[in-house]
């Protein structure tokens, strides 16, 4: 559920090292949303720590750039902050549109979110697992990193109808995808209900099953009339300006619509219509129906879920011990004796061990270590000693 903090606010009004330290502060996950005459920056965060900056010109071209050094550039723009889900970050940073290429990948992260974003490290996944089957869930379970969409699993009554990995395979395939690429620590999992008359879509989407129809229609009416005319089962999607309207049909008659800007599921209703009206009537927008082939009777797997991560490994770090040792050295340097006792205090509070350290992790460590040195001055020398030594983390 995204809440807005404040929104098209004029950025000469901002005070930015104010607004970024109270989302450390809050913790908050979401992102500040710039924008220019001739661009728009988002400054993504998770648990108060900038982790992307991503910024789009007009034409929609994507440049991932280095959150530490995020600034306002001009003194014309304006901007938002938008607090959201770790789910809702991961949407705009894949950025799948295509049907025909990502299947029911698209529709992540669709659906009445029942159970929010927790670290798997949390979970008992066995018990994960019973609870899904117990409470009937028709919907699905998704596995997520802070950018990427791991994989997911779908339910139907409770029982799992098929796995769907962030690669697009499924079933056996998504497993061995799905359990080679998760790391307890750094997973999420959240849960999700969906209508059961949308569900087909989720586990109908493959790419086998659709078929992009050869007829160029100038309108969505003609698009409609012609699903409805034959009584299909289809998605019309309308797209342009970076606004994606998908309208799923089963046998003719309209079941769900979703709408997407720039990546995001637009949850909004109010803003939803608008934009969906606005996409319809824009003199370069594309009409494209797809008709889908409906797997109606879809037997339960007969795969033990668990089985999923039976062969997740732990991971490994990414980092030597010598540059590890030269990070702490760097704090140690700057708070003085007590460096050594803090290092090992922050760690343990963090969950993190030094042979496991990757590059998120590392950044998050760096971030906590620099909150931890008093003397500005002091902190700003850590910094520039860690970028001495890890250029493309600061």
């Amino acid at each position: 559920m995204k809440r807005i903090i404040f929104k098209n606010l004029d950025i000469n009004v901002i005070n930015l090292e104010n607004i970024l330290g109270e989302i450390r502060r809050r913790e908050s996950t979401g992102f500040l949303r710039v924008i220019y005459w001739d661009k728009e920056d988002f400054l993504l965060f998770s648990v108060g720590i900038p982790f992307k900056l991503v910024s789009l010109n007009t034409e929609g071209h994507r440049l991932v750039l280095n959150p530490q050094r995020f600034k306002f550039e001009t003194k014309e723009g304006s901007a938002s902050l938008i607090e959201t889900t770790l789910d809702d970050l991961v949407a705009f940073q894949e950025y799948r549109y295509s049907l025909k290429e990502n299947g029911s990948l698209i529709l992540f992260p669709f659906g009445t979110l029942i159970q929010e974003p927790i670290s798997l490290g949390f979970l008992d996944l066995s018990r994960q697992f019973t609870l899904a089957q117990r409470s009937h869930l028709s919907g699905y379970m998704a596995f997520f990193t802070e950018e990427t969409l791991t994989g997911i699993v779908v339910f139907e009554n409770g029982k799992p109808i098929t796995i769907v990995g962030g690669n697009l395979s499924f079933d056996h395939s998504a497993i061995e995808y799905i359990s080679s690429s998760i790391i307890p620590s750094d997973t999420r999992l959240a849960l999700y209900a969906v209508e059961p008359e949308f569900l087909p879509f989720f586990y109908s989407l493959k790419p086998e099953n659709i078929k992009k129809t050869e007829t160029l229609f100038m309108t969505y009416q003609e698009a409609v009339d012609y699903v409805i005319s034959n009584k299909s089962s289809a998605v019309v999607v309308i797209e342009s300006d970076g606004i994606h309207r998908y309208d799923f049909f089963f046998r003719g008659q309209l079941v769900e619509r979703i709408v997407k800007e720039k990546g995001f599921i637009v949850t909004e209703e109010e803003l939803k219509t608008r934009l969906a009206l606005k996409v319809e009537n824009l003199p370069h927008r594309t009409v494209t129906l797809y008709e889908v082939e409906i797997a109606e009777r879809v037997k339960p797997l007969d795969i033990p879920l668990e089985s999923i991560f039976h062969t997740i490994s732990p991971p490994e770090g990414e980092f030597s011990p010598e540059t590890i040792a030269r990070i702490k050295s760097a704090f140690v340097e700057e708070v003085g004796p007590v460096g050594g006792i803090l290092w090992g205090r922050i760690m343990a509070d963090l969950g993190f061990r030094e042979s496991t350290l990757n590059r998120r992790r590392m950044k998050i460590l760096i971030e906590r270590l620099r909150k931890e040195i008093p003397e500005e001055e002091a902190s700003r020398k850590f910094v520039e000693k860690v970028r001495s030594i890890l250029p493309d983390i600061i």
